[in-house]
């Protein structure tokens, strides 16, 4: 029997999910559509507050980290699409609890990550050089960042476990969304070696096993579910921030996911 080439792949997935897909990606054409909307209201905030700087950064990586979703969804690529879905429920409970405390631990989460990234160029100038030059000519040419990271290796721990020396879900916890968590550590599966992802390719039961070239498409519905769910939850932290009105495309997007649970079954 013929296996089927990727793009037959992809049509018949898109097939079994199509309600999914459509409006996953028109939720993703609206924030593409609305950048300049977005744009026109970054102009008119004080963008030298540093909660606002990290709601820019989460909003732009996570809108890539959706398109990408999606992207491993349509191939089939289930498992590897719960590791960039991972990511954005990371991203969100990280925002949820630095909005305990808003300023100053954004004025963190920047700082740290900073001093991460100083640390990884200042050793791979030393041990890989020749490997990481592209990058290398970059982060040299940067004006007065290594006074910028020995000023700050005097204010934050060098033993702590990262920027705010808790756990997800401790974070998760502290922001009264322990019930993300859940949600959080299903995906991890996917991400490390674990046995769940490393039998997604594998079919039948004990004694009649055998190995697929793919995985199983029937519930990519669930990973779409998941995707449009975090990152509107982003969109919607930043609208709310920068004062951008709710829309009634964007309420036409929502009503439509809603309804799509009722309906998938029938399609």
């Amino acid at each position: 029997m013929k296996k089927p080439s990727i793009l037959e792949r992809r049509t018949e997935v898109y097939k079994q999910h199509h309600k999914y897909f459509d409006v996953c990606i028109e939720l993703l054409e609206y924030s593409e559509d609305n950048i300049v909307s977005i744009n026109e209201a970054l102009r008119t905030q004080e963008l030298d507050i540093n909660y606002k700087k990290l709601l820019i950064l989460l909003f732009t990586r996570n809108t890539s980290t959706f398109r990408g979703t999606i992207i491993l969804c349509a191939y089939g690529q289930q498992t590897d699409a719960h590791c960039l879905l991972r990511t954005m429920v990371e991203s969100y409970i990280n925002l949820k609890y630095i909005q305990t405390n808003r300023e100053p631990l954004a004025k963190r989460f920047l700082e740290y990550g900073f001093m991460n990234v100083y640390q990884f160029f200042e050793k791979a100038s030393r041990e890989h050089p020749e490997q990481f030059l592209p990058l290398l000519e970059w982060f040299n040419a940067q004006p007065n960042w290594k006074e910028k990271y020995l000023e700050l290796k005097t204010v934050y721990p060098q033993d702590q476990r990262n920027w705010s020396d808790k756990n997800v879900r401790e974070m998760a916890e502290k922001s009264n969304n322990l019930d993300i968590y859940p949600t959080y550590r299903f995906l991890s599966e996917s991400l490390h070696t674990s046995l769940s992802s490393l039998g997604s390719n594998i079919s039948g039961s004990e004694g009649t096993q055998r190995i697929e070239l793919y995985e199983d498409t029937r519930t990519i519905y669930f990973t779409l579910d998941l995707a449009f769910k975090a990152y509107y939850n982003i969109l919607c932290e930043i609208r709310n921030e920068f004062g951008i009105k709710q829309s009634e495309e964007l309420e036409q997007i929502v009503r439509k996911f809603l309804q799509i649970p009722k309906e998938h079954n029938k399609s």
